[in-house]
């Protein structure tokens, strides 16, 4: 193991947790893609980065859909780029070779397939919940009747994260944020297409707070 290796992997041990049989490293990968849409017949690139990476290789997961606890491990990928050709919800974390020692695992990066010309918007009834209220947001797809629904509330803007939060055509609401509905095939865990976000106020609250 060279000189630098034993560096780095000192610095990178200041900030160890350990979890098990497994070392989690103070340090986040980042997950990038070259496009968030897989075209016909296509594939999308995927890139995970480690700071300071040079003895790094490379763990990747897919998960279906939001919070199906159905993750998994990208099989017999270990290289620091992946192309698919797969729609889901990505994660990738970095590993020093030889160790045990991982990155804090990336921010999560949604890949869709083609639709087809399927198109998902939503529409509310009231941009402003109303004291002791709620809004109706409803979601409707274009050329697509196979479609199943996934509403989600962005949780924070910092780190892009969302939490699920209805899977019917119309949900009702009683707390502001940021709302997108997504539309999932029946037959797959492919995800075809997700609205423009739709900003939801509580009285008394502006839309800044978002």
């Amino acid at each position: 193991m060279g000189h630098s290796l034993l560096c780095l992997l000192g610095l990178f041990l200041l900030s160890t947790v350990i979890h098990g049989n497994t070392e989690e490293l103070g340090v986040k990968a980042t997950l990038t893609a070259d496009r968030l849409t897989i075209p016909a017949g296509g594939s999308v690139t995927l890139t995970c980065d480690v700071k300071n990476s040079a003895d790094f290789e490379y763990g990747w997961f897919r998960e279906p859909r939001l919070n199906s606890n159905q993750k998994t491990e990208v099989a017999g990928e270990s290289k620091r780029e992946l192309v698919t050709s797969e729609g889901g919800i990505y994660n990738c974390r970095g590993r020093i070779k030889g160790t045990n020692s991982v990155t804090v695992e990336s921010d999560s990066v949604i890949i869709q397939e083609t639709g087809h010309g399927v198109k998902v918007t939503v529409t509310a009834n009231s941009t402003t919940i109303p004291a002791g209220g709620s809004v109706t947001l409803t979601c409707d797809v274009k050329n697509s009747a196979d479609l199943k629904y996934e509403w989600v509330r962005e949780t924070s803007s910092a780190v892009k994260s969302t939490e699920a939060v209805g899977s019917d055509k119309v949900i009702k609401i009683s707390k502001g944020g940021k709302y997108q509905c997504r539309g999932w095939r029946t037959d797959t865990t492919s995800l075809i297409a997700q609205s423009d976000p739709v900003i939801i106020q509580e009285t008394g609250f502006q839309a800044a707070n978002f």
